[in-house]
Parts: structure tokens; sequence; C-alpha cells
């Protein structure tokens, strides 16, 4: 059965949408083609489009986002409900995990070609940065103006409620992923999410929805009450890991002078730190018996990726937090214009908590790597973050601490060595994290002075801010990046394909690279089993 050819068309607030048009195979244009182009290229079968959805499902869906009910989806696309520019995006999406042969030499192609049902794709893999930035502002203004913030009551089944909740906190996570860079303000603000917090029962069935999911919005939960006995899902821990990150990264950059100093708990760093013990607490609380941890994360012995999807996204976020938050040169420079006198006690803790939080968040992804958890965009930021963390303990006075440095920094550049022929961003963060290491020694001096830094240039500044900036080091071979190699002009910055964090299952190729296995361990790796 082959699928209607018609092309459908949106009317949003007074313009009509065109979503699909494909262009020809052999078109060398940069623009896509006018909108009464005709369709040259023949739509797949509906037998093609049900394989793609269940590829999607098994390998996209809930890791981390989660855009669709599956069961509410499979019933529309049986129904022919499933318009035909969102099958197609499902297809584009699928092909890379396929391992179809009529797919296999000729991916990149029919990715592109059916990636053009949705036009946001041309900006993100043109790596036009400032493009992609403002799609994805345009899509959170569209749920916005649907009334995806807040639960708005109206009379339809309690299914769908949730799926829109979900897809609206999808959208939240995507956002604050990409915003983990200088310059880039948020278009959702916490205090405006009055939406409940989403259930954990509908992505994975065997996991008991929180009750303090059901009833709580993120507004709410911020304002942590120590009373509090009910604990947050998966997803809702993402959430709120995935604020108390952004906020950290506004912090981080940040030049204003601070009116608290960040020892004071009234303060934005206070009340960051807040945020954090909520999560370590929750966490505490809820894995206090091995016995529920296998039931969460595993299936038939094996982890589930769409069960650990969401706890593997926390955690990275918790520990990035803490790291941002306590950068021994970022908080130097929040020093440097503070007034007050600087608690050496708090100094040196601040610093012990950046070099533990570092060595985990690389502890964390590694491990993840090698059980054939997800690797993404974002997870190799996380890593380059770790090792240019620990690249400035390489002269610490501590032999051990050096010593474990030196294997963080190793284990962070193998990373992202390895992933680098199937990820080209983490070839720039490999890149970027190499060339930092070679021009470091200068910089390790930090962690001996007082945290002034006066005498850094305004280059090494750069330097030091590009190499925690997710913007910058993307495009690490663009003529204005700090650690560039190449001296070429670019009229528009490449940078990260944002669609990647769409996938946090492995791609066929990185499986069969990372091809270790959960199945016949006793019990669970040590990052799904600790607290912190």
């Amino acid at each position: 059965m082959e699928i209607n050819n018609s092309i459908p068309q949106l009317d949003y607030d007074g313009y009509t949408i065109t979503p699909l048009q494909i262009p020809k195979q052999n078109s060398n244009s940069n623009s896509f083609p006018p909108t009464n182009q005709s369709i040259q290229e023949p739509y797949p079968s509906k037998e093609v489009i049900l394989e793609a959805c269940k590829i999607y499902f098994l390998h996209c869906y809930n890791q981390p986002f989660s855009f669709f009910d599956e069961d509410r989806f499979m019933s529309r696309f049986h129904w022919d409900g499933v318009p035909m520019y969102l099958q197609l995006a499902i297809l584009a999406t699928s092909i890379r995990y396929s391992s179809k042969a009529c797919w296999r030499d000729c991916k990149e192609e029919a990715i592109d070609k059916y990636a053009y049902a949705t036009k946001i794709k041309k900006h993100i893999t043109a790596g036009r940065k400032r493009a992609s930035w403002v799609k994805v502002g345009m899509a959170i203004r569209i749920s916005q103006d649907l009334d995806l913030m807040r639960d708005t009551g109206l009379n339809i089944p309690e299914s769908e409620q949730e799926e829109r909740r979900r897809l609206f906190w999808s959208l939240y996570l995507l956002e604050r992923i990409i915003c983990c860079s200088s310059g880039r303000p948020l278009a959702i603000i916490d205090s405006d999410c009055h939406v409940r917090l989403p259930s954990e029962t509908l992505g994975c069935p065997s996991e008991a929805s929180s009750r303090l999911d059901a009833t709580t919005t993120l507004p709410a939960i911020l304002k942590y009450n120590e009373t509090q006995r009910d604990t947050l899902g998966n997803f809702s821990s993402a959430v709120l890991m995935a604020s108390a990150a952004s906020r950290a990264t506004q912090y981080a950059f940040r030049d204003e002078i601070e009116s608290l100093p960040p020892w004071d708990h009234k303060s934005e760093y206070g009340t960051i730190q807040s945020t954090l013990f909520l999560f370590t607490s929750q966490m505490r609380r809820r894995f206090s018996g091995s016995t529920m941890q296998q039931q969460d994360f595993l299936t038939n012995g094996k982890l589930d990726q769409r069960k650990v999807g969401h706890f593997l996204l926390a955690r990275a976020f918790f520990h990035l937090t803490n790291c941002m938050l306590n950068h021994p040169f970022l908080l130097a420079l929040k020093l440097r214009k503070c007034h007050f006198s600087i608690p050496p006690s708090w100094l040196r803790g601040s610093r012990h908590e950046c070099f533990v939080h570092s060595l985990a968040l690389s502890d964390l992804l590694v491990q993840a790597k090698a059980l054939n958890c997800g690797i993404t965009a974002f997870f190799c930021y996380c890593v380059m973050v770790a090792g240019s963390i620990q690249v400035l303990f390489l002269d610490a006075e501590d032999p051990t601490t050096q010593a474990r440095a030196r294997e963080c920094v190793q284990r962070c550049k193998r990373y992202l060595d390895e992933v680098a022929p199937y990820y080209k961003i983490a070839e720039s963060f490999a890149t970027g994290l190499q060339n930092f290491l070679c021009q470091s020694t200068k910089y390790r001096t930090i962690l001996k002075s007082y945290p002034f830094a006066d005498d850094l240039s305004p280059t090494d500044i750069n330097i030091l801010r590009s190499v925690v900036d997710f913007g910058v080091m993307s495009t690490i071979t663009s003529s204005n990046s700090p650690l560039n190699l190449s001296s070429s002009p670019a009229d528009d910055e490449p940078s990260p394909d944002y669609s990647m964090w769409l996938h946090l299952e492995d791609t066929p190729e990185t499986s069969s690279m990372m091809n270790n296995s959960i199945e016949g361990l006793a019990g669970l790796p040590p990052f799904l089993s600790s607290a912190s």
C-alpha cells in the first residue's frame, strides 16, 4: 500500500505552512525549493514508514525526548491520522539506526532527501547555529501559544494530557541543552512552567508513577520543602537538573557583579546548591536498596535504554552543574569583583567539589559508553568540560590528585577520539581539548594563587571561558575560535548538529564499536547505584 501523495498544509495564526518540499536529487541549491514546486520523488510505502516508526520508538523514544505516546501514535498511524511531513521526519530520524541493505549505501542521501520534510534540518546540519537556535525558539513559542506550559483543564483523555506534558518538557530539555553557552538566553522561564511534571508511567509502563510528579510543578518543587517525602521520577529529575544546569551556566558566564557573595546561602550560587541538594536527597531516598534499582533499569537482565535515558541525563546534568558552579577560573572571575573577604576553607571546598564532580562526570559517561548506552553531542560536551577541568589539576601539589587528573584527561581524550569518526562534533571537542592541553601550563597556576587571575591576558581569559562553552568549542575550526586550527574565514559559523541530541541510543556503527553488555553482571554498574 502506497501513501497518498498529497502535500499537507497547516494553518497557523493566519499563515499557511507547507512542511514538505523534497528537492530533486541533483539539486545543488542552498535554498529550499519554491512552495509550488512539484514533488519529484515517490513517497515510501506504508510498510517502510511502519518499520521506521518501530525503529524510532526503539532507539529514540524517551532517550531523552518524548514527543509522542507510542500507543497513541501507532493507533493514529494505522488510521492514516499521521501527517506525511511527520512520517518523513520520523523516517529521516530512524534511517541512521537501520541495518536494511537498501539504505546501507545511500544512508546520507536518503536522510537528506527525507529530512527536507522539516526545514529546520537545513539550518541545523549546515552548521548555522544562530538559525537552528531561532528555529528551536519558534517551536517553543508555538508550544506556548498552544498553552502547553500549563494544565488547561481541557476535556481530553488523561493519556493525551500526559502526551502534551511530555512534549513540552522534551522541548524544555532540548532548550536547556542547546543553551549551555554564553549569549544564549532562554525562551522558557522556570517560573512560567505551570504544567505538571511528566509522569514516568507513560514511557515506562513497568515503572510506577511518582505521586510527586503527578501533582507538582517545577516552580513548586524548586521551593524545596524538607518535609516532602515523595520522590521524583527519572524524567522529572532530568527536568530538575536541566533547570539547575542552565541556571549555573548563566551564572558562570555572567559578568555582572553579584550583590551577594557565593558562600551566602541567599545568593544565586546558594540557591542552585539547594537544588543540587534536593536532587541528591531524592536519589539517596529512592535508591536505598538494590532490588528497586534492577526493577527500574533492567529488562530481561539487560540495561533498558528507554528506562535509563532520563536517569543518565539527570546524572550528567547534576555533575555538569557542580562543575560550572565551582569551576576554578569562572569562579575566580567572579571573586575578582567581590568586595568581601573570601573564606579560605570555602575556596578549598569549591575547588575540591569541581575536581570530584569532573571526575565523576567523566566516569559516568565512560561507563555508560562501555555499557552500550547512548552517545550524544551533549555527552561529548560534558566529557570535554570534565577533561578541561582536570587539565588544571595536572600540577596539583598532591601526587595522588596529579595522577587521577592525568588518568582522567587521557580517558576523556580517548572517549572523544573513539567517538569522533562517528560524530563530527566529537572531533571538534577532541581537537579543542588537545589544543587546550598543549597551552595549559600557564593556566594551572590558577589553583596555586589567590583567585583573581590578574596576570591573565584578555586572550587567556577568552580561552579559559571558551573551553567550557558549547557554542565556541563546537566551532573549533572557525577562525574566530580561541582554540582554532584553521584561519579560514566562516560566513556563518559551523556549529553542532543539534539533531544528534534527539538520539541517546547508539547508531549501529557505534554499537559495533562499543559492544560491551550488562548481561551477565550480578548487579548494576556504579554509575547507576551511587547516589551522587
